[in-house]
């Protein structure tokens, strides 16, 4: 168990509103929970190809300034290079959604060295984590009113499976796969 990382702030933020567990004295878990959990549900690519999205300048010049990844939830110390592997600066990062942007038109391939995360697989546990903190919970009929307190056990379990149908699978490595080379 590490420190939580700097890079990881946003997928956290993600996980926490899809797990219904905003930060604060109410939050179920801790940050450092949630990471550890998006850990256990990582990606490592190393050099993938990005997707160029072409852009068709005054004259009909053809510009590539903007990439995609195949997926989104990236922690945010990845790294663009080009096909030489020197390092590329991006104007505009954006690592839930895996779109990057550059002021100036990129030669191709632009490839992606970092780590991804299935977002939904974390998801899917945090609220199965949820579910047994609930277990113990339990229906009562007090001065007749009733409290359905199993409910909650029961909807945490149901979301649970919810996102796991939405999830990729286990964790890995992805690996390169250049169209610019012959294989």
């Amino acid at each position: 168990m590490s420190a939580v990382r700097v890079s990881m702030s946003g997928l956290i933020t993600q996980a926490r509103l899809l797990a219904n567990d905003p930060s604060g004295a109410s939050a179920v878990f801790t940050d450092q929970q949630v990471q550890d959990i998006l850990d256990q549900n990582a990606f490592q690519a190393m050099y993938e190809q990005l997707s160029e999205i072409e852009n068709i300048a005054a004259g009909g010049a053809v510009e590539y300034k903007k990439f995609s990844a195949a997926r989104g939830y990236w922690e945010s110390d990845t790294l663009l290079v080009n096909g030489n592997y020197a390092q590329l600066t991006p104007s505009d990062s954006d690592f839930l959604a895996g779109v990057w942007k550059f002021t100036s038109t990129q030669s191709l391939p632009v490839l992606i060295y970092g780590v991804w995360y299935d977002i939904n697989a974390a998801a899917a546990e945090l609220w199965k984590l949820k579910a047994t903190k609930f277990a113990e919970q339990f229906d009562a009929a007090v001065d007749g009113a009733s409290y359905s307190l199993s409910q909650k056990y029961n909807q945490a379990l149901t979301m649970a499976k919810e996102f796991r149908s939405k999830a990729v699978g286990s964790s890995g490595i992805t690996h390169l796969r250049r169209s610019d080379v012959a294989d």
